[in-house]
């Protein structure tokens, strides 16, 4: 069990002036793994300071650095003579109460400095790398000709030469790398004279009763290889153990993960995590068994990317992961979790292509819980279709092939853990200052006392005050908010929003609260439960979501008009959008593809067969798919009472040079159409590339009452087709003129309010008439007139646009 202990043997100064005497590093331990516990209950490196004199020592202004780069001065303590004085080297700063230094001891080794008040350095260790809970030190306290590695550590207790030992035996060297292979191979493993390897390849460590090496290692099948080098010097200890996964007659399609430990950690019937064990309920979904307990074992993690290369070989700890869905699957969800204690603090490594993240503490490797061998890819390609198109927090997604022990176990989706430490990754702020919680009552991280304080001011004032509203959306992120309410009505998770709903926010003044979107498993048809004309919005603004107080907040927030104008805007432009059934249908297809080769093998293990599968995706997912977008307008429509649903077409003239923002959205290219409600008006915005400017807008039904605004508020109703209009910079003719200069054919673009014959002429540099056509116009048409240049000289000519109602001309330039 690990120990707490409290050192802090020195006191306050409250005397005079106390003699000097020798202060000395006397035992270092850079790689805790439980033999001591801070007062946080962390396992933070250590370094034990003796006063080996007869006098009492101020140790105030004394400092300690490492590799002469951190410096930690003391505080004003006095070491009296023979004291130990242990601080913990874990980079909280701390001088009041148990003292911690500015940094951390680093597992590679590192040199230690001590320095008096006068700048003078007093004793000094260049501490090796160390093996997890030995120490580094003096035998008889304070001697320095007897310095090493001591296997048993000793903090604040006299350091014991029967333990010391000068160094470890060098690791053994594996002949061919670890990685995929398409025939058997034949291992060699090496190490210095006078050392004795010993293997495993049942993902064990090695010891001094494993596989003695004697010839070469012959690899016919999938095998984890641990080795570890002892030597015949007993001052010298063995070595730290090196594994190597080899995965034979594989063919790669996904990145692997190869996790290795002592088989019995994993399908021991009492001790195993994977199974159910002796105290299993025979009931769904079997509490007791051994996959429920809260149990962590260690492990060897390699990660292999799609190139074959290993990435990452590191310890870790691994747990089962999730709920009853996850736990009750054969093919359970494994969570590997970084400590210190292992060896490493997170997993150092670019996982996803969609997140600038490359540090982790905690990843899952995921069974896809409810939607476990149906696709197998639900709740991942969600996340993954929505993540930076959407101001929601996001669980990223990326499929994965793990082996444990050697032994091919499936297609696992590795994903984040919501937790404290997904927090600080993706967002940068202090994950030990956040309240972070689950649905109505439940504390992850921090309380609830700031999210109640929200929930009575937004539910007990007038929100339509805009002064009300604008303090609730200090409170709330009410643009995450109201993302976070489409994608769950929209994607029909019916296992919400009781269940499967968290939020946080950082516990500073002017922090929002926001939601984290996670369990989409039920989404896209699952079992039937949602249909694609389940209304999920519906059903919370009725009585079922009356209790909930997540959607008490949402209802008080649409009583103000410009939220709910926003909400529901925002809604379409989401369903026009990445909800459309064509970009939803790409990206389903797109992650089939992206497994399909790998789920024959994944089949094999845990049953089920490709076809079941396309089913499921093509019969089941598809129809959802195709038949989602216009029932969920309709239910938006119903309830808030719009009128109708209208398209809404937009274009562009010149067609590359400028975009249109309608509400939130830009579209990709031009024309573009999208539907909206009668009834709740639309703001569009010209935004002109570089090179021009905007000039106006036109209508085909309506007189815009300002056309010549960037941005214009209309109702759908009257907005059938809307056309921005862009010019030249520079060109303060109403005639448009593309391209300019010009080399074959000019597209003239001009307009008129008036309908009627329109004359469109050309004239040379001397005044020359030398093209002349008639066009006829509508009223607010956009009428483009293409003119074949080819023949012209080279130079500079005049267009002039006679219409009903103006002359225009423009300059251009023939190249």
């Amino acid at each position: 069990m690990t120990r707490f202990i409290v050192f802090l043997f020195a006191i306050l100064l409250t005397c005079g002036h106390v003699s000097f005497s020798q202060i000395v590093l006397n035992e270092i331990c850079s790689f805790n793994a439980g033999n001591i516990s801070d007062e946080d209950g962390d396992k933070s490196d250590w370094i034990e300071i003796l006063n080996e004199g007869s006098s009492a020592v101020n140790l105030e202004n004394y400092s300690i650095s490492i590799d002469n780069e951190a410096i930690w001065k003391f505080p004003p303590l006095v070491l009296n003579p023979q004291e130990y004085l242990i601080l913990f080297a874990s980079g909280k700063n701390r001088i009041s109460g148990i003292p911690h230094t500015n940094f951390k001891i680093s597992r590679t080794g590192a040199k230690l400095t001590l320095r008096d008040s006068y700048g003078t350095i007093t004793d000094h260790l260049a501490v090796p790398a160390l093996q997890a809970n030995h120490s580094y030190g003096r035998t008889s306290d304070g001697i320095a000709n007897f310095i090493g590695i001591f296997r048993v550590a000793t903090p604040a207790s006299i350091n014991l030469f029967s333990e010391l030992y000068f160094s470890y035996a060098p690791t053994p060297v594996f002949s061919i790398a670890p990685g995929i292979y398409q025939n058997a191979q034949l291992l060699t493993l090496s190490a210095t004279s006078n050392n004795s390897i010993y293997y495993t390849t049942d993902g064990s460590e090695p010891n001094s009763q494993s596989i003695l090496y004697s010839s070469p290692i012959a690899i016919n099948s999938s095998t984890v290889i641990k080795a570890k080098s002892f030597s015949n010097n007993t001052s010298i200890l063995p070595s730290d153990p090196v594994g190597n996964t080899y995965l034979v007659n594989y063919q790669q399609t996904l990145p692997i993960f190869s996790i290795s430990t002592e088989p019995a950690n994993f399908f021991d019937w009492n001790t195993g995590i994977y199974v159910s064990g002796p105290n299993a309920s025979s009931v769904y979904p079997y509490y007791g068994s051994n996959f429920w307990q809260d149990w962590e074992i260690p492990a060897l993690v390699e990660y292999f990317e799609t190139d074959g290369t290993r990435k990452i070989s590191q310890q870790v700890g691994v747990s089962i992961h999730g709920g009853s869905s996850n736990r009750s699957k054969a093919m359970k969800s494994l969570r590997l979790t970084n400590r210190d204690s292992y060896g490493e603090d997170d997993f150092s490594y670019k996982f996803f292509e969609k997140k600038s993240l490359d540090h982790f503490k905690i990843i899952v490797l995921r069974n896809s819980s409810g939607d476990f061998n149906k696709t197998h890819f639900r709740d991942g390609t969600l996340h993954d279709l929505m993540i930076g198109k959407v101001n929601i927090d996001l669980i990223a997604y990326k499929p994965s092939a793990v082996f444990i022990n050697g032994e091919y176990f499936g297609v696992h989706n590795i994903r984040e853990k919501i937790s404290k430490h997904y927090i600080e990754e993706n967002f940068g702020v202090d994950k030990d200052n956040i309240d972070l919680l689950e649905e109505d009552s439940t504390v992850i991280e921090g309380d609830f006392t700031v999210f109640n304080q929200m929930h009575s001011f937004i539910t007990t004032n007038n929100m339509d005050d805009q002064s009300n509203y604008t303090t609730a959306s200090k409170m709330m992120d009410v643009a995450s908010l109201t993302d976070y309410y489409v994608a769950e009505t929209f994607l029909s998770n019916i296992d919400w929003p009781y269940n499967n709903l968290k939020f946080w926010r950082e516990k500073v003044p002017e922090a929002k609260w926001r939601y984290i979107l996670n369990d989409l498993d039920i989404a896209l048809g699952n079992n039937g439960w949602a249909p694609a004309n389940f209304d999920i919005l519906g059903r919370i603004m009725g009585s079922y979501g009356d209790n909930n107080r997540h959607v008490q907040i949402f209802r008080s927030l649409l009583g103000n008009k410009d939220f709910k104008n926003y909400f529901i805007n925002r809604y379409a432009d989401l369903v026009n959008t990445i909800f459309s059934s064509e970009y939803l249908e790409q990206h389903i297809l797109y992650t089939r593809d992206r497994i399909s080769s790998e789920m024959p093998l994944h089949f094999s293990k845990w049953g089920n067969d490709m076809s079941n599968w396309d089913h499921e995706i093509f019969q089941v997912a598809m129809p959802h798919v195709y038949q989602r977008p216009s029932f969920a307008m309709e239910q938006v429509k119903t309830v808030f009472g719009l009128k109708s649903i209208k398209p809404v077409t937009l274009d562009v003239w010149p067609s590359q040079a400028g975009i249109i923002e309608i509400n939130t959205i830009v579209p990709e290219s031009y024309p573009w159409t999208g539907n909206y409600f009668d009834g709740n008006e639309i703001q569009v915005t010209a935004k002109p590339k570089e090179g021009f400017e905007f000039k106006r807008w036109i209508s085909e039904e309506i007189l815009l009452a300002n056309p010549f605004s960037p941005t214009i508020t209309v109702n759908p109703d009257k907005a059938n087709k809307i056309t921005a209009v862009y010019t030249a910079k520079g060109n303060d003719s109403a005639i448009s003129l593309f391209p300019n200069p010009v080399v074959s054919t000019l597209q003239i673009g001009f307009v008129s309010e008036v309908s009627g014959n329109s004359k469109i002429q050309i004239f040379a540099a001397d005044g020359k008439l030398i093209i002349e056509k008639l066009e006829s116009i509508y009223s607010n048409e956009i009428k483009l007139v293409e003119v074949n240049c080819n023949s012209l000289p080279k130079g500079s000519y005049m267009v002039k646009v006679i219409t009903p109602d103006s002359v225009h001309s423009n300059k251009f330039i023939k190249l």
